[in-house]
């Protein structure tokens, strides 16, 4: 009896933990994504750190989202240094691998000119006085769009409409004005 007690253990036992590993692993999603984005809220491109906040049973995920981008760009004929830095709050809903994506963030860059002294600049109705410091822009923007993520530890590619909501008189009365505007990404989820 003692033998086949320590046959079945030798047996048995591995097995119940390989099946156990594999069913895990199988089941297992991945929480975490960094991911580079080509336009978006980023503006041009940003690189982006993702993580799965909530997650319910009903296939609905909430997903935190952080992005920065730095860029040299010329603004009305003058030469700026960009830093931009994006936060995101998205819902996904989808099942294993697909989801449907929505969700809104803001964005905030820094724009440095290379050359001073600029005193003045307008541009279609835009007047900003630079001073020899710095330029801020801040936006809010929605997304719209379709989420593959391979689980786990797989690939990540997004695309999505990513209408921005920018500030556009910075005297008297302050605007905001309606742009349209996209995205793509590729990345790792993990």
């Amino acid at each position: 009896m003692n033998s086949v007690f320590k046959v079945a253990l030798f047996y048995f036992i591995p097995s119940l933990t390989v099946n156990g590993m594999q069913t895990q692993n199988d089941s297992a999603e991945s929480k975490n994504a960094i991911y580079a984005e080509m336009f978006g809220n980023g503006f041009f491109y940003s690189l982006n750190y993702d993580r799965c906040i909530v997650k319910l049973n009903t296939g609905l995920k909430i997903n935190g989202r952080f992005g920065v981008s730095y860029y040299d760009t010329e603004l009305w004929q003058a030469p700026f240094t960009v830093l931009n830095a994006s936060s995101e709050i998205n819902c996904l809903w989808g099942r294993k691998e697909h989801f449907f994506e929505t969700g809104f963030g803001y964005s905030r860059s820094l724009n440095v000119p290379k050359y001073k002294p600029y005193t003045l600049i307008d541009f279609a109705s835009i007047q900003l006085d630079i001073n020899d410091n710095l330029i801020i822009f801040s936006n809010f923007n929605l997304r719209i769009g379709y989420r593959f993520q391979r689980n786990p530890d797989g690939l990540l590619l997004r695309i999505a409409f990513t209408p921005m909501f920018a500030r556009t008189g910075y005297y008297s009365p302050i605007k905001y004005s309606l742009i349209p505007w996209g995205g793509i990404c590729i990345g790792h989820a993990f």
